[in-house]
Parts: C-alpha cells; sequence; structure tokens
C-alpha cells in the first residue's frame, strides 16, 4: 500500500508542477502573436505570449523533446507576427500551467 501511495504522490508532483508532465503533441498550428511577457512562477521566470485569439502559451525547456533553448525561441517571437508552431502539455488555468511551445517557424 504504502508504494501504491508513493507512486500516486510522484505521479502528481509531476503532473502538478510541470506543464510537460503529459507529452499531448499538438501542431502544426498557425498562430499570430499578440504580446509576450515574462513571469515568475514558483520562483522560477517563464516565458509567456498570448495569441489573438485570447490563448494564453508558455516557453519552456523541455525534457520531452530534449531541447533546452526556451530563450532563443523566446526571442525570436514578435508580436504581430505569424508562425508556425508545435505544442505539448495542457492549459491548466487554476495552476498557472500552460502550453509549451517547443518548435517555433516563421510562416
Amino acid at each position: 500500500m504504502n508504494k501504491f501511495l508513493l507512486a500516486i504522490f510522484i505521479i502528481s508532483v509531476l503532473t502538478l508542477n510541470t506543464t510537460s508532465a503529459l507529452p499531448t503533441d499538438e501542431g502544426p498550428i498557425v498562430i499570430t502573436v499578440k504580446e509576450k511577457w515574462t513571469k515568475v512562477i514558483d520562483k522560477y521566470g517563464v516565458y509567456l505570449f498570448s495569441d489573438t485569439g485570447g490563448n494564453v502559451y508558455s516557453i519552456e525547456d523541455t525534457w520531452w523533446h530534449w531541447d533546452f533553448v526556451s530563450a532563443n525561441r523566446y526571442a525570436i517571437i514578435e508580436p504581430g507576427k505569424s508562425y508556425k508552431m508545435w505544442f505539448f502539455g495542457l492549459r491548466i488555468p487554476f495552476l498557472s500551467k500552460y502550453q509549451n511551445a517547443y518548435r517555433i517557424e516563421n510562416v
């Protein structure tokens, strides 16, 4: 029983503390960036941006895709421009979790 509770605890921590806990790949989707900003969540800065449809996304490093250049991806997007993007993760508003744009290409 203790191993079962430990497994539930570990899965819960992984699911609630990272947007990439569930590899729910989606894309490519063409998005027009409305604005971008940074936000501190759990002592760490997160790169965020919104599209013209009112959706909010993040740009974070990802173990799932072995990609650790989130700052570079964030630097290339500009408000008012459109991009082809690939996402993973789930949007969970009350936990401040966002879908992560792990691949971005100019349109």
